[in-house]
């Protein structure tokens, strides 16, 4: 009888001890089996930025199915569970906590929103998971972040590139009356801080600022002040459906002299066009910026995408938010693949922080990531409108 107690208890711990290991995961890490690998993701799906969240997540989706039917890495596959936080901070964390706390994932891919990231960055940072936001507001050098990654140009550098090419191409050393209209969060707050500190260096002012609540859709009251305002080159700094709005807006003044309008990243998607007049002057003449190659360009990137897009999905309309997810899951791969078979998240940290000028294939400008610095791409490109697409206006500009 002893003999057999003594067998059952041995049965029972044996049994916790396996549990334990396939929920914990291979070598007790959270999110990594013998033969899987459990990556997260939070996007906006169904609210106003689904243009951008809806193909990022689809794109890393696809990139991870093809690496699994190409063997996985080190002999794990992958796993992509991902969340729709419909641009709704509540939901951000919401799912955050479903992620790590019900499907136990190894690192976290965040898609766009400043005050979204903002939420779900601390928590990350607290429970040492690896996370990649894209781009956003906050420094993570400032205090140091181990655990944070950033996949996108700062908004503050863009702020900063934009007053540049005012300030050296398009007013070619006048003295420029320059708008900047954007969302009353810290988006509009990072992006703002980017301009002033290039205007300072240009000995120049900001002649209009305005800040729209988040989710607004009447802009003729901050239109107005813009026109009141007499402003030559008018920054856009909004979404997609903002963007068009303003633009919309904009048509309905006369205007002496006519401003240059210059639309931020987040409104230079090919579906801008479709929420406009296509005929309006303000449309034809906009200049805007972007921090990920174009989709339909001969980046080996981009054709790598296209290509894998006819093979997996061939309905599936390509955009520039698609190539970023690209980018996004070229860069934690390979960071994966350095970290090697006994993968952990500190090992995936080391190696990442060894990657210099990583060239995500033409996607973004070559990134540099050291223990001091979490920000990859550092620059953006300018683009104009042809036929109704935008089209690449200058190559890649680096913050200096």
């Amino acid at each position: 009888m002893r003999v057999f107690k003594n067998l059952s208890i041995s049965f029972v711990v044996l049994w916790v001890l396996i549990f334990s290991m396939s929920s914990s995961g291979f070598g007790g890490e959270v999110g990594v089996t013998d033969d899987t690998i459990i990556i997260g993701g939070i996007f906006d799906l169904s609210g106003p930025l689904t243009f951008a969240g809806t193909p990022e997540s689809h794109a890393i989706n696809m990139y991870l199915k093809r690496i699994n039917e190409q063997g996985g890495i080190h002999g794990r596959k992958f796993k992509f569970v991902f969340e729709d936080d419909g641009y709704q901070v509540p939901r951000t964390v919401a799912a955050y906590r479903k992620l790590t706390g019900q499907d136990g994932i190894f690192a976290l891919v965040l898609g766009s929103g400043s005050s979204n990231m903002n939420a779900v960055t601390p928590l990350a940072e607290k429970d040492k998971l690896p996370a990649f936001p894209s781009g956003g507001s906050k420094d993570p050098r400032i205090p140091p972040k181990r655990y944070l990654f950033h996949t996108g140009t700062m908004y503050s550098t863009m702020g900063h590139l934009i007053i540049d090419y005012i300030a050296d191409v398009l007013a070619k050393g006048k003295k420029p009356r320059i708008a900047h209209i954007a969302q009353d969060d810290a988006s509009g707050e990072a992006h703002l801080e980017g301009i002033k500190e290039s205007l300072q260096q240009h000995g120049l002012t900001l002649t209009e600022g305005q800040r729209y609540k988040r989710l607004s859709v009447d802009f003729s009251s901050y239109i107005s002040k813009v026109h009141q305002a007499n402003a030559e080159y008018v920054i856009i700094d909004s979404a997609l459906r903002e963007a068009a709005a303003m633009l919309n807006e904009a048509k309905k003044y006369t205007w002496n002299p006519e401003p240059q309008f210059i639309a931020i990243s987040f409104a230079t998607d090919n579906k801008l066009f479709n929420l406009v007049d296509q005929d309006d002057r303000f449309v034809k003449k906009l200049i805007g910026t972007a921090f990920v190659a174009m989709v339909d360009g001969d980046s080996p990137g981009a054709v790598d995408y296209r290509s894998c897009l006819q093979k997996y999905d061939p309905k599936y309309e390509p955009s520039n938010f698609a190539l970023f997810g690209w980018g996004k899951a070229m860069l934690l791969t390979e960071a994966i693949r350095k970290a090697g078979r006994d993968l952990t998240k500190e090992k995936l940290v080391d190696a990442i922080e060894s990657m210099k000028n990583f060239d995500a294939a033409g996607i973004f400008p070559p990134m540099n990531f050291s223990s001091t610095d979490r920000i990859g791409p550092k620059g953006c490109y300018f683009l104009r409108v042809e036929k109704n697409r935008f089209v690449k206006l200058t190559d890649w500009i680096l913050l200096k």
